[in-house]
């Protein structure tokens, strides 16, 4: 079969587009689709938030850890060279670099971004503030937290209460010069019917003497009786609807769902939140899904695995992020896709790599923006 490859460009983006192939995934002079994308270079792992916020006055930064592996040498965890430009004396944006080089000479690297703030405006701006600290932590004119409680347990929620099921969530309310504010605290919305489904947001505010004001809300969600319970974990659509709010900040547009098929006929929009790392394992819920935009975040990485099963997506946008390399192989299978948008990232691939990649999908027909 001929391969016929083009590069164009419009409005300042590189195109790539094609058509034929076979959908097999492998280069045409026998060399393996992965050896062409380099898959086999090592992978640096961050753990937890890849962006920290720590207040001025605090010496030391609290990291999940990190790991680096590689498929030919191993761990290479031991191997991680770790650098930082942080002044923990002065307010500012500073960045953690993780580099890590295997015996072929391949190299990987990550970052995690730390901002140290004006403890009493939460501003990484320079200030003239001298504020009070205790252990970097506390300070005086700082707000007062409000901490959610479930089962004495800290709480954040969803809540997901059974039909007719009661409201159950205690809190506390505490500030560095008041002390325990809990009865200054005032709630709103707690005053749904439980006996009626339905998705409602309880809030908690209070004021400090030093006119700090700070709420905190609660999602919860009532639903059938034969389906929800106190204990039970939400599934299937209900569980998408949940992640779409909290994470997304958007309301699911049921008119755009088929039950019957599964079949999303929308966008699922993640864009412009921020977003250090997205889970994508809520939209596996769906047989396909027009598109997905994850654009204008801070990802440097993703996992596409729990759309593996999906059979259409028919745009996926993850431009204007941070990402170094993508394995885009859990999507080969997919029966669609019209375009996949990589623009404005540090993805640097050569014309190989740039075909080889097209040529891992299956479909005909599709367009790559670089």
């Amino acid at each position: 079969m001929k391969h016929i490859f083009k590069i164009l460009t419009l409005s300042g983006v590189v195109l790539f587009t094609g058509c034929g192939g076979d959908g097999t995934g492998t280069a045409t002079n026998n060399e393996p689709l992965e050896d062409v994308l380099n898959t086999d270079k090592p992978k640096i792992t961050l753990e937890g938030e890849k962006n920290i916020q720590i207040t001025l006055g605090t010496n030391t930064i609290s990291e999940a850890g990190f790991s680096a592996y590689d498929e030919a040498d191993g761990d290479l965890t031991s191997d991680v060279i770790r650098t930082h430009d942080i002044d923990f004396t002065k307010i500012g944006n500073y960045r953690i670099t993780y580099t890590v080089e295997d015996s072929e000479g391949y190299k990987d690297t990550k970052y995690r971004d730390v901002s140290i703030v004006n403890p009493l405006s939460g501003s990484s701006s320079n200030s003239t503030v001298e504020p009070f600290y205790n252990n970097g932590q506390n300070y005086q004119g700082s707000a007062p937290v409000i901490q959610l409680l479930r089962y004495e347990q800290p709480f954040e929620g969803p809540l997901y209460l059974g039909l007719g099921e009661s409201y159950d969530i205690a809190y506390s309310a505490t500030d560095f010069e008041d002390g325990n504010i809990g009865d200054r605290v005032t709630i709103s919305g707690a005053n749904f019917d439980p006996n009626k489904s339905g998705t409602h947001l309880v809030t908690y505010s209070v004021i400090d003497s030093n006119n700090n004001s700070v709420a905190k809300s609660l999602t919860v969600i009532v639903g059938n009786s034969t389906t929800w319970n106190s204990n039970a974990t939400p599934t299937g659509l209900e569980a998408f609807e949940s992640w779409y709010s909290s994470e997304c900040g958007n309301t699911f547009n049921r008119s755009l769902y088929n039950e019957n098929t599964g079949r999303y006929s929308g966008t699922i929009s993640c864009s412009s939140k921020g977003l250090s790392y997205v889970d994508l394992a809520p939209m596996s819920v769906f047989s396909s899904i027009d598109s997905i935009n994850l654009s204008n975040n801070k990802l440097e990485e993703i996992d596409f695995t729990p759309l593996s099963n999906t059979h259409v997506i028919k745009k996926i946008d993850l431009s204007h992020n941070n990402f170094y390399d993508i394995d885009f192989s859990p999507l080969y299978n997919l029966q669609n896709i019209n375009e996949l948008w990589l623009n404005a990232n540090h993805l640097n691939y050569t014309k190989a790599e740039r075909e080889a990649l097209f040529r891992g999908f299956n479909n005909k027909s599709f367009v790559i923006y670089f």
